[in-house]
């Protein structure tokens, strides 16, 4: 396969990074898909392109190349032979990495902003076990991440309503989850919904927060 995708596909995909840096946000672009495959001649070019089409981009921010490696059993050797390549390409944009159940330390020479995703609003009360697992997650994540001596973001929990999560955070835990990030050392916040009706906020008060 020479492309990951049409002209007509890479068209919607330019808009859409227009459209972005029109009302100044920035793209986290995602390769993990790419980067996760076997290692192939077919693959590195498709790399190579997706690479050349968007670097130069105002909207860019950074290349996602893998979401929670350590669960899907990939090889860090594997992940920083991708760094690699595309760090050649374009060594003016960082790439990342998130974790949820393995060590990111294993993967240290594959990133250069480390992410993990503690989603720890999981019962249908405001309870203190929520409370509770959500300081301590929090505050394990941004401890891990720390160790890699790497920047990192904290990826927050907004979504609930359905899966193991029952319901969304309210707006003072999210903005809980958002301090305890920063005051742990987090240079940047990451928000992530899950699948739609499990979305947030879903009101004017949790945006406001």
């Amino acid at each position: 396969k020479a492309s990951n995708h049409t002209e007509e596909e890479w068209g919607q995909i330019l808009s859409f990074l227009d459209n972005c840096s029109a009302v100044g946000m920035r793209v986290h672009y995602h390769l993990n898909s790419l980067a996760v495959l076997p290692d192939a001649p077919a693959k590195y070019s498709i790399l190579r392109e997706e690479v050349m089409r968007v670097k130069d981009h105002p909207a860019l921010l950074a290349y996602y190349i893998a979401d929670e490696p350590g669960g899907a059993h990939i090889a860090p050797e594997k992940l920083e032979k991708v760094y690699a390549f595309v760090k050649n390409l374009d060594p003016h944009h960082p790439m990342t990495m998130a974790f949820c159940c393995c060590d990111p330390l294993e993967y240290r020479n594959a990133f250069d902003i480390g992410m993990m995703d503690p989603y720890p609003i999981v019962s249908a009360v405001s309870d203190s076990d929520n409370h509770q697992r959500l300081v301590s997650m929090v505050t394990g994540a941004a401890n891990s991440l720390a160790a890699t001596n790497k920047p990192f973001f904290i990826v927050l929990q907004a979504f609930g309503g359905r899966e193991a999560w029952q319901r969304s955070p309210t707006a003072a835990e999210e903005r809980l989850m958002a301090y305890l990030a920063l005051v742990h050392g987090a240079v940047g916040l990451q928000y992530f919904v899950r699948a739609p009706d499990c979305v947030f906020p879903q009101s004017p008060s949790p945006w406001q927060e």
